[in-house]
């Protein structure tokens, strides 16, 4: 529930170095302006966190993104830039510049976030913003998760194409739906959108790397037919488990952590009940 202000700037820096090697720009050490005006907020008001900002404003939890749809429309309108929609709701802002750059790249974002409010909060995703404030030098949401995933990725983007650094830059931007669920954005981008030499997916908990990979999604339907008979118990529980140790199990796996679904089910497992 929390980003440091120093992270769109590192997500600037790499960005920075990409752009270089498409030939966008005359050096890696090339950074977007920093002065965010007198909107933003704390110690850090660098046109990444401008927007990063404005986003966490635009609801955005998986499967209800029209909203935030509407938002990078309107500002593609605003900076007079060419913009596309297709059926699923991905959105794509070119970016033609002034003249053409030696590799034509793509910057690729998520839209979606994923919507998880703490207990006992009356906050409503889909309906209400995002509330923010920063401590000891970190951006956090109150009561609910931050959405730097991919808030921040879409900030860059947006600071990308509203730079006067890059005028001169052609590039696109794809801002992709569903990815925390369906993975749908992806499975129906058109290949018309993907004119390009490379594409840079701005979504990662690395700073400082580059990671060359492929990524996809699978989903799995399993149906159980139990069989069910009468008990004279009539008392019935409710298991909860909680107070574990929060993480992304694709990173943190191998750490040793519990997993709720695992231990409630380990709980209810005959050798446990024995």
């Amino acid at each position: 529930m929390r980003l440091s202000p120093i992270t769109a700037l590192l997500a600037a820096s790499l960005l920075a170095a990409v752009l270089f090697t498409a030939g966008c720009i005359e050096s890696p050490d090339q950074v977007f302006p920093g002065p965010a005006g007198e909107s933003g907020s704390g110690p850090d008001t660098t046109v990444e966190m401008k927007y990063f900002e404005e986003v966490t404003k635009v609801p955005r939890p998986s499967g209800h993104l029209t909203a935030i749809q509407n938002y990078l429309c309107a500002f593609a309108e605003e900076h007079h830039l060419e913009y596309e929609t297709d059926a699923v709701g991905n959105v794509l802002i070119k970016h033609p510049g002034s003249s053409p750059s030696e590799h034509h790249i793509i910057l690729q974002a998520h839209q979606d976030m994923v919507p998880a409010v703490r207990e006992g909060s009356s906050f409503v995703f889909g309906k209400d913003s995002i509330k923010t404030y920063i401590k000891d030098g970190w951006l956090y949401a109150e009561e609910t998760s931050l959405g730097a995933d991919d808030g921040r990725g879409i900030a860059t983007a947006l600071a990308a194409l509203s730079s006067d650094e890059l005028s001169d830059c052609s590039f696109d931007c794809i801002f992709t739906v569903d990815e925390e669920t369906t993975m749908s954005g992806a499975k129906n981008l058109s290949p018309d959108w993907l004119s390009a030499d490379a594409l840079l997916n701005i979504d990662t908990e690395h700073w400082g790397s580059v990671c060359v990979s492929s990524a996809g999604g699978a989903f799995v339907e399993a149906v159980f037919h139990p069989e069910r008979e009468k008990t004279p118990v009539t008392a019935c529980y409710r298991l909860f488990v909680s107070g574990l140790r929060s993480g992304h199990s694709a990173h943190l796996i191998d750490s040793g952590r519990l997993n709720a679904v695992k231990t409630a089910a380990d709980s209810l497992s005959p050798d446990c009940m024995m």
